[in-house]
């Protein structure tokens, strides 16, 4: 499976998909991803080994949800894949030798937080206050030398 999508605005990024094999499907594979196109992808990590649908527990439903099937991963270390306008993700098969089967991949969601945007309307608030503040400070020391002036 590959996907190529924008993390533009986020960080903490998570990725979690279902995953269903047949018995004659690989169980072994590896999550990569690259932020420059597919050019030079890096691995992130290895994924364990999965269950063959029905082998152990329930058949795979996609309203209802099972550990079995569901995988989710949390690069929250991998500074890079923030902020990424091209972001590129991809499962390998790493079974050797190469099987055939039936692999099936649904519910794909990535998510992450957003990064904080700096308010500008409050760094215009706190910079009018400062002049406001600055001005009354001002007319009051004038005020001040004009009563000073008139005593004398």
């Amino acid at each position: 499976m590959e996907v190529k999508l924008s993390t533009v605005g986020y960080t903490n990024i998570i990725l979690q998909f279902d995953r269903v094999i047949d018995a004659f499907a690989p169980t072994n594979f590896s999550i990569w991803y690259a932020t420059n196109g597919e050019a030079s992808l890096t691995r992130i990590t290895t994924d364990s080994p999965y269950f063959v649908e029905g082998s152990r527990g329930p058949f795979w439903n996609p309203t209802n949800r099972s550990t079995l099937y569901f995988r989710i991963y949390n690069f929250t270390s991998v500074k890079s894949l923030a902020n990424q306008p091209d972001l590129w993700v991809r499962v390998v098969d790493d079974t050797v030798p190469l099987l055939n089967g039936v692999v099936r991949f649904d519910n794909l969601q990535v998510s992450g937080t957003p990064i904080p945007i700096p308010e500008p309307c409050g760094t215009s608030f706190c910079l009018v206050a400062l002049v406001s503040a600055f001005t009354i400070r001002r007319r009051a020391k004038s005020a001040v030398r004009m009563q000073n002036h008139k005593l004398q």
